[in-house]
């Protein structure tokens, strides 16, 4: 998504297209904040196969030194840094060492992948939506939690925020070229459905054994896997289809879609659809944002065969089943910061249900205390966001019976 800045003519806020398409045929230069976990690694590895189109200039870690020397002997970036440990070998000769806000505001860097999580990956947003640069963001959670500050801070800067999550860049993908004041209704799909969500153990503190596989491309934590169960996912894939592309909740829509080939389906005004479809492959929406506005191809993603598919299907959800989505979504609409508290507060009920503290009927229960006791206040700095992260935890920690 490219957010415009509030000075520029009204009539071209929502031109999909028009800011990056002026980008030079020089290569993109980009930084990878969080390059030695699992996503990190593919976004090199995609960065790799797209040759010359991309130059990565940038590299960090949190504490896996090892690894990420590694990559640079492998990559060759000017620029890296690490957030926590100490540096044993010689600085390999070209390569700066620095903070990781350094990195992704330096005038080298285009744009900065936002590979890891936690209050990290806010930080590194945070500093490169501020120097207006172009912005991809692994982490969902954080889209959830601070999407309209983030918004806000790009419209002021001229940044670009490009969500890093299937379902999210499918939407924006549909959007190219569009305004959406044409747009009559999104929908977004998920290979979790009614019939999966009844199997699940509605009691006991053991892990379910028939958990999805959030993203069958890659690794998935056991903290993840139970957000695709809950479609806690979901609610934060439509906050942030909702927050950056000024779509209304109402008009977004969640489908049942077993398949996983179809990932976003909008509908304008003159009842036309785009839809986006692409395998379950986390390398095809890392290639939409560093390609963007251009067609690479890329010899080592597979494309969508639909005869070998054979069907698609879609069918709806029955939210009853699904109180954490509810609750994720009731959030968004009271604003401030109740989603903070509702992100912050699942975090913390997982743990405790990972560590057999409760039961798996008792997330949405603890997460909705949570929300009905919070104060909220105006999401008007990063303070408010740690402020409300803080006391969500501190408050789910003391809900755990004796």
């Amino acid at each position: 998504m490219v957010i415009r800045n509030d000075a520029e003519p009204k009539g071209a806020e929502r031109d999909y297209g028009e800011k990056v398409m002026n980008m030079d045929s020089a290569p993109l230069r980009i930084a990878v904040i969080g390059s030695t976990g699992s996503l990190g690694q593919i976004v090199l590895s995609v960065a790799r196969s797209l040759g010359d189109n991309v130059r990565i200039v940038g590299l960090a870690a949190g504490s896996n030194l090892e690894r990420l020397a590694q990559q640079i002997a492998e990559y060759r970036p000017s620029l890296a840094g690490f957030a926590r440990g100490r540096w044993r070998d010689d600085v390999p000769e070209g390569v700066t060492l620095m903070p990781i806000n350094d990195i992704v505001t330096s005038p080298d860097v285009d744009m900065a992948v936002i590979a890891n999580v936690g209050r990290a990956s806010f930080d590194a947003a945070w500093a490169a939506i501020d120097a207006g640069k172009r912005v991809a963001i692994g982490n969902i959670d954080l889209l959830y939690m601070a999407g309209p500050l983030l918004s806000k801070r790009a419209r002021e800067t001229g940044a670009t925020i490009i969500p890093l999550d299937d379902e999210p860049i499918g939407v924006w993908k549909t959007l190219w070229g569009e305004s959406t004041e044409s747009v009559r209704q999104v929908t977004i799909t998920s290979t979790w459905g009614t019939l999966q969500a009844r199997r699940l153990p509605r009691h006991g503190t053991q892990l379910p054994s028939s958990l999805p596989n959030a993203r069958p491309a890659r690794h998935v934590s056991q903290k993840r896997a139970i957000d695709a169960s809950t479609l806690m996912v979901k609610a934060s894939q439509v906050a942030a289809v909702h927050y950056l592309y000024d779509i209304q909740l109402e008009a977004i829509n969640v489908l049942f879609h077993p398949q996983g080939l179809v990932r976003a389906l909008t509908e304008f005004n003159d009842g036309s659809v785009k839809s986006a479809l692409f395998i379950p492959d986390m390398r095809v929406p890392i290639q939409l944002s560093l390609a963007y506005p251009n067609r690479w191809a890329n010899a080592e993603i597979n494309s969508v065969d639909l005869l070998a598919e054979g069907r698609l299907s879609f069918e709806p959800l029955e939210h009853a089943l699904f109180p954490c989505y509810r609750i994720a979504l009731e959030a968004v609409q009271q604003g401030d910061t109740y989603p903070v508290v509702v992100a912050a507060a699942n975090d913390a009920v997982i743990d405790l249900f990972l560590s057999q503290q409760i039961g798996f009927s008792d997330i949405p229960k603890i997460i909705e205390r949570a929300a009905n006791a919070h104060r909220p206040h105006p999401l008007d700095d990063r303070v408010r966001i740690l402020e409300a992260m803080d006391w969500a935890k501190t408050f789910v920690g003391g809900q755990v019976p004796e």
